[in-house]
């Protein structure tokens, strides 16, 4: 058991002895990763001690904004951080920082049905059956910048629409149900498990899957701080092997159901839901099974925010993306 100093033994008798503690220069070293609040697979890589096999100890620490996540990983306050390829993270690199972009967090893999476009269920099959029927009608986004801005705006290109076609606004994931069920707004642009839910109320339906309008889009990445990237890079390669082996036991649990269950269990664990069954039937955010970066995808995007002045100076992404990482697991 664990020595504590308030242990403390009367009459005499002896401390407990120092041989029943365990050796402190045995323990992993534990690695604080940061990310919002979306199922994942460092869930399932916790829960069935996928890094704990490659002797790392990996704790979730959750943010509210992508916009938190990297100055917490430029200070060293986390070491990895999971974050969307969105403007404040290219802001951010074009200010200079000691991180880098090292792995694949969600790309669009085509046939997954993770991330899509919602419409309310009032509209859905009468007034609105393409993106071309968005026209005039409320659209929400999480936030200017960011992911469900890109992907909403291609969508609307998929029907020929612009962005000034619609009346675009803003709010978290968790408040679009309700917008959509009070009538507040007619389409959203989600992510699961919310899209979800919302069908499972009868508030929307799904019009377009993002894997379809834009396939293989590197949505989010994975960033190493400076303990990962400089001072111990076998530490960062050993939590990447954890990593990668969570991914795959994700692209498994696709054709397994007894793996489907477990991967759906290590979600509920982190982010209960009322029906705890509802992670077994929705689609879920992955990585490629190389876990690499798509740099050119990136690129794209960040031409597409700079040609809308939400960048202000573009990085040289050349100079962050690091897939060393990843390809030394080959």
């Amino acid at each position: 058991m664990p020595f504590n100093r308030r242990h403390v033994l009367i009459g005499g008798s002896l401390a407990l002895a120092a041989s029943l503690t365990p050796a402190r220069a045995q323990a992993r070293p534990v690695l604080k990763v940061g990310m919002l609040r979306i199922a994942n697979a460092m869930f399932v890589g916790i829960d069935q001690k996928l890094f704990e096999k490659e002797g790392v100890d990996v704790e979730i620490v959750f943010f509210r904004s992508g916009a938190e996540l990297i100055p917490s990983l430029s200070r060293g306050q986390i070491d990895v951080a999971a974050t969307s390829g969105g403007a404040a993270l290219y802001n951010t690199l074009a200010a200079g920082i000691n991180s880098r972009i090292v792995g694949d967090y969600f790309s669009l893999v085509p046939g997954t049905r993770s991330h899509g476009v919602l419409v309310r269920n009032d509209l859905y099959g009468s007034k609105v059956k393409t993106p071309a029927d968005l026209k005039g009608l409320t659209f929400a986004i999480t936030a200017q910048g960011q992911y469900t801005h890109y992907l909403g705006v291609q969508t609307l290109a998929k029907g020929g629409l612009a962005e000034s076609d619609v009346r675009l606004v803003q709010m978290p994931y968790q408040d679009m149900a309700a917008a959509l069920t009070g009538g507040a707004i007619d389409a959203c642009s989600s992510v699961e498990p919310y899209m979800s839910l919302t069908k499972a109320r009868g508030s929307a339906e799904v019009l377009t899957y993002d894997s379809d309008t834009t396939p293989n889009l590197q949505a989010a990445v994975l960033m190493f701080g400076d303990r990962l990237n400089t001072t111990d890079r076998a530490l960062g390669q050993a939590f990447m092997r954890g990593y990668r082996n969570s991914v795959a036991f994700m692209h498994d649990a696709t054709k397994d159901e007894s793996k489907r269950k477990l991967v759906a269990a290590s979600f509920q664990k982190q982010l209960p839901l009322d029906d705890a069954s509802l992670y077994e039937r929705t689609g879920w955010p992955m990585a490629k099974l190389d876990c690499t970066v798509n740099r050119a995808s990136l690129e794209t995007q960040l031409d597409w925010y700079a040609a809308r002045g939400l960048v202000r100076q573009k990085p040289d992404l050349a100079a962050y993306v690091d897939n060393r990482f990843v390809e030394a697991l080959r």
